[in-house]
């Protein structure tokens, strides 16, 4: 995991599970793949970006 901006409150991550991820954040943006439903599943508000 590595900081990516210098306010410590964005991160960049490889493999991440996601069921255990995605309830446990404030929103999550993705490009509409595979982690989609994944997701949708965990009630976070998303933003796609294809």
């Amino acid at each position: 995991m590595a900081a990516v901006d210098d306010q410590g409150g964005c991160f960049a991550v490889g493999k991440v599970n996601y069921h255990a991820l995605f309830p446990r954040v404030a929103v999550i943006v993705h490009h509409g793949g595979a982690g989609t439903t994944t997701a949708a599943r965990a009630g976070a508000p998303q933003v796609v970006i294809p």
